[in-house]
């Protein structure tokens, strides 16, 4: 009971009330912006913690993580430009359905669902870490090696109308992930002696190549001087009534919510990989599948529940063992060394109130997510009626930017660049440039954990086959990806048909 009161005094204070605000707010808007998001704005905002008190700290910080997973849809809603990684599946059903006049239903349905994933990672950090995580250790590179290949199997669902061109992007993207430092032998590959990529190629001027800078080329290559970017007749609908709809798709927002609490515990995946495997599971149980990709309220409830998930899922680690379960999570932990925190058991018992402030104030920042969410949509709206001619030029320096920003290079700007030249060819080829998404972030996992399982079954003296799918974990993930598998040749089989 003397915890209880000290965690509710603590959180129910004005400052840490204040601080909660101040990060999800700043999260949302970096995560609107291409090229930024929330790991940047964790760093940004990290060194302004060392005055502060620890737990507000903490959750300013997380504020801005539950936010930036959010605010990268509502670029991708309104202009179809994912702001980030997670977004690019949200984007693929939000911004047809703007196109449609559909705008404002489309931005409630993605606040509205991450509110919903927000608060299932929290609830399954809060009370399932030490049962979750444990089974996350479990995870050796055979089973990781085969949770990356179920990650590529999803490539049918992102292809469109041709599956090879599928299949073409997502190789494109594995290719793209392999150029650099080989990860065993240290050796340099498909770096032609240039040294800046010897550091290997980065997702953040991929994702701004491949649609800020491709979409605004080709928006302003056939805009008028008086057009806009999506319709302008938004509709009046209601939060209620995009309410009562999403209580009706309960069991669709439950299973994102595991993929994403499950993506977000495995290190190495995330709620980029997650948005990916809840949207091929939503085609796979929908009963109109071939409306994929062409603004699906359901395809889009789903990525957005997952998303915010799995900001829960990779604190799970996190707390529990002091494993980071993501690029952001481990800034978190930067954070809480810098204080004098040890995450793992020891933080539970020597800093229980601490670590309950922390995951019960995690439900705050989903709320300050979702009230920024409802109540700024108009206010998003408006990006709707803005000119191409002031659109284009903010939107592309913004990109840029946030291309420098990931590692502070001019050369990934040049990269970027040339990636929004060679999405603007695959448009005009008919390819997809999702899938080279999917490639790019599952290439390095599924080489990488081969090539340990083949290290280590040689070690071990055993066949590397037999290492690989002869383990019970493995068999689980080997039944799921057969499964996704035949459920994808059926699906597109059967759009084709249609």
């Amino acid at each position: 009971m003397a915890l209880f009161l000290d965690v509710a005094a603590q959180l129910l204070s004005f400052s840490t009330l204040f601080w909660i605000t101040v990060g999800t707010v700043i999260g949302v808007i970096l995560g609107a912006i291409p090229g930024l998001g929330a790991a940047i704005g964790v760093v940004l905002l990290l060194p302004f913690t060392y005055s502060m008190d620890p737990a507000q700290g903490l959750l300013l910080l997380g504020g801005v993580f539950m936010g930036g997973s959010y605010g990268g849809v509502i670029p991708g809603i309104l202009l179809n430009i994912p702001g980030t990684a997670t977004a690019v599946m949200s984007t693929l059903e939000g911004h047809p359905m703007a196109k449609r006049g559909q705008a404002r239903e489309a931005l409630i349905i993605s606040v509205l669902a991450s509110g919903i994933g927000g608060v299932m990672g929290v609830l399954a950090m809060i009370f399932l870490t030490p049962t979750l995580a444990s089974v996350a250790l479990r995870f050796g590179p055979p089973e990781l090696f085969l949770v990356g290949l179920l990650g590529l199997t999803l490539v049918g669902t992102l292809t469109g109308d041709s599956l090879w061109k599928g299949i073409f992007a997502a190789c494109v993207g594995i290719m793209l992930s392999m150029v650099g430092q080989d990860m065993v032998t240290g050796g340099y590959r498909f770096t032609f002696g240039i040294d800046y990529l010897g550091a290997g190629l980065h997702i953040v001027p991929l994702i701004v190549g491949l649609f800020a800078l491709s979409e605004m080329i080709a928006q302003f290559a056939r805009a008028g001087s008086k057009e806009v970017i999506v319709a302008t007749a938004l509709e009046k609908i209601g939060v209620s009534t995009v309410w009562r709809d999403l209580r009706a798709r309960w069991s669709l927002m439950a299973r994102s919510s595991v993929i994403g609490v499950i993506a977000g515990i495995i290190p190495g995946t995330g709620a980029a990989i997650a948005s990916f495997m809840s949207y091929g599971e939503a085609r796979r149980i929908s009963k109109s599948p071939e409306t994929f990709g062409q603004g699906n309220p359901e395809a889009l409830t789903a990525t957005e529940t997952s998303n915010n998930a799995a900001v829960g899922g990779a604190l799970i680690p996190l707390l529990a063992l002091g494993i980071p379960g993501s690029a952001t999570a481990s800034i978190i932990y930067a954070a809480m060394t810098l204080h004098g925190l040890v995450p793992g058991p020891r933080l539970f018992s020597q800093n229980p109130d601490l670590a309950y402030v922390f995951m019960v104030g995690m439900l705050f920042t989903v709320l300050v997510m979702c009230l920024i969410g409802i109540f700024a949509v108009p206010w998003f709206s408006l990006i709707a009626k803005v000119r191409m001619t002031l659109i284009v030029p903010a939107v592309s320096v913004f990109a840029l930017i946030g291309a420098y920003s990931a590692r502070n290079s001019f050369s990934d700007m040049v990269i970027a660049v040339i990636f929004g030249v060679m999405a603007l060819f695959f448009r005009k080829a008919g390819i997809p440039v999702a899938p080279v998404v999917l490639g790019f972030i599952l290439g390095p996992v599924v080489e990488s954990n081969f090539r340990r399982s083949i290290v280590i079954a040689g070690a071990r003296n055993i066949n590397t086959v037999e290492f690989i799918l002869f383990r019970p974990l493995a068999a689980v993930v080997i039944v799921i990806v057969a499964l996704v598998l035949i459920s994808s040749f059926r699906s597109t089989r059967n759009a084709a048909k249609q």
